[in-house]
Formats: structure tokens, C-alpha cells, sequence
């Protein structure tokens, strides 16, 4: 059940956490005078899950429609508190124990915070991982203390920024840079190497990751700020490598974040260092930068993560 709310709920909690009024029952939109059954059509009661339920009831939620599970769903947001709603929204780190040691377990102090912020995910890093018994403990402790799903994510790319697979004794596949893939230009070999990591993910608990990185390269000559973090220079390649990524992690169950949009391989600074501004016009967004995330949605990324840089030409 988790697997299916977690991911519809996050995105409506964005829109519907400000509403104050429920829709008036004669407010028909199109979408709902199509599924208006003629009087010639049986009439079958959709089944009702309480708030409870929806946790651990994977038939009773799958056997709902696409209009009964959003139903269910508002049903459960409308049960939340505006701390709450306030919360989901948020994705947090838990680094250190109260002793600014690394955070191994949910302990008191991990709950505490998880009771005072409410959030909708946690992002971990290399040192919140010991072992995998230790990190499947970890994370389904953090899932049952949460009174709602929690998205679990860390970033998994491959190469340099691998947070399980460089970890000792995680026993995570350890992927080669995303330029190595993008030199090999092969769209089934890609999407097999993310489906090998997202089922070692699934396996620890994770149903996130922060990867593709779905950036074009900077071209030749100029400053490359991702290096082997981007599959490649050519937008077509790029865009094929990041879409067969995508396909890879999710039809194992763990959702893609195409990442840092609208671009950040033609920059002069790297931002993690200081205030960065994209070089790229107006029109090699379009036809350039653009191309990737473009591809990634189409493979039916969940996410996109913003990159903290300028874009003056899209201002």
C-alpha cells in the first residue's frame, strides 16, 4: 500500500495543503461528467479503507480505481493537521544521534525529531550506513514510527557519487560513472545496470533515488563542472541514457529524481562552492539542456530536482 500512496500523496499534499473549502458537490469538472456511468450502467460501490487501513490493506487500495484511490487519498489529507500537511512537503537529512555521532538507528532523539518536523522523506548519506541489516532496521523503523509513508531516498548515481555502493560491507552494485555509460551509447545496458541498483535498493528499503544526473555536459573548452557525472555532450545521447536510467530504477520500484533542472553543465562556478550562473541562451535550453528531462519525463520519471544556480536567459 505504501508503495502507492507515498507517491500519489506527496504531490497532492502540494496543491490541496492551502484549500480551506472542500469543492461544491454541483462543481463538475470535465474529467468528472465523463465518469458519469449512463442509467444503463451498474452502479458498483467503490470499497472504503479508513485511515489505517491504507497502511496495510495492498488489495483493498489496488482494487480501487484511479478516481477511488484520489478519493482515499483526500480523504486521508483532509484528516491531517496543517503541522502535518506543513511537513509532507519537506525532505529531511537525519546525519548525527543527539551525540553528533552518525545516526545509525531510530533512536529517541530520531523519533523526537521525526515527531516535532512531521516530514515527508529522508534523504541519508554514507555515514548513516553500517550494514545492510543495520540500514533495513534503520529505515523501517523510521516507515512505522512516521504516521504516514515516507519517501526514503539517498543519492545513487554511480561513480563518484555513490553513497551505497562505495559504502563497506552494503554489498549495493557499484556503478561506473554516468560518462562511461554514455560512452558505450547503449540505451538496454543502461537501463539493466539502474534496474541491478534500484532491486539492491528495494532490498534495504529505499524507494528513491536521487539519480539521473540528466545534465548535458559542458562542451569542449569550457569550464565542466559535471564531468563524469553527465552521460555525455551529445544532447541525443544524453537524453537516451537518462530515459533508460529512469526506466531502469522504476520498473523496480524505486522512483527516479531527474536532476538539477533546467541545467547545470554549462555553468562557471560550481555551485556547491559559490553563487553559479548557466552560460546557455534562451534557445540551447530549448534544443539543448532541456532535451534530457525532456526524455526523462516521457520515461515516467517521478521527480525533478531544481538545480541552485541562475538561468538568466529564462528570467
Amino acid at each position: 500500500m505504501k508503495g502507492y500512496f507515498v507517491f500519489i500523496s506527496f504531490l497532492i499534499i502540494l496543491l490541496t495543503s492551502c484549500r480551506s473549502t472542500a469543492e461544491k458537490p454541483g462543481d463538475l469538472k470535465d474529467t468528472d461528467r465523463r465518469q458519469i456511468p449512463s442509467e444503463n450502467t451498474a452502479l458498483t460501490p467503490e470499497p472504503v479503507l479508513t485511515l489505517e487501513q491504507y497502511r496495510t490493506d495492498d488489495t483493498e487500495f489496488t482494487s480501487l480505481s484511479p478516481a477511488g484511490q484520489n478519493k482515499l487519498i483526500r480523504s486521508v489529507i483532509n484528516q491531517m493537521s496543517m503541522d502535518e500537511k506543513i511537513g509532507q512537503i519537506f525532505m529531511l537529512a537525519v546525519r548525527h544521534s543527539a551525540w553528533g555521532q552518525p545516526a545509525l538507528e531510530a533512536d529517541d532523539y530520531i523519533k523526537e525529531f521525526m515527531d516535532r518536523y512531521k516530514p515527508g522523506g529522508i534523504i541519508f548519506f554514507s555515514l548513516n550506513f553500517e550494514s545492510p541489516g543495520q540500514t533495513r532496521q534503520m529505515i523501517q523503523d523510521l516507515q512505522d514510527h512516521s504516521a504516514y509513508p515516507l519517501f526514503i531516498t539517498t543519492d545513487e548515481e554511480g561513480g563518484k557519487v555513490s553513497r551505497l555502493g562505495k559504502a563497506e560491507n552494503m554489498n549495493v552494485i557499484s556503478l561506473p560513472p554516468a560518462a562511461e555509460l554514455g560512452t558505450i551509447n547503449s540505451p538496454e545496458l543502461t537501463e539493466y545496470a539502474a534496474s541491478v541498483l534500484a532491486a539492491d535498493m528495494r532490498d534495504l528499503g529505499f524507494n528513491m533515488n536521487m539519480a539521473p544526473v540528466a545534465d548535458l555536459r559542458a562542451p569542449l573548452g569550457q569550464t565542466d563542472i559535471m564531468r563524469t557525472r553527465s552521460f555525455s555532450r551529445d544532447p541525443a545521447v544524453n537524453a537516451d541514457m537518462t530515459a533508460a536510467f529512469v526506466k531502469g530504477l522504476q520498473d523496480k520500484g524505486i522512483s527516479s529524481v531527474l536532476k538539477h533542472f533546467p541545467g547545470h553543465g554549462n555553468v562557471d562556478e560550481d555551485s556547491h562552492h559559490g553563487a553559479s550562473a548557466s552560460d546557455s541562451s534562451r534557445t540551447e535550453f530549448r534544443e539543448r539542456e532541456f532535451a534530457s528531462f525532456r526524455s526523462g519525463i516521457e520515461a515516467g520519471a517521478h521527480f525533478v530536482l531544481t538545480a541552485h544556480i541562475a538561468a538568466p536567459a529564462l528570467s
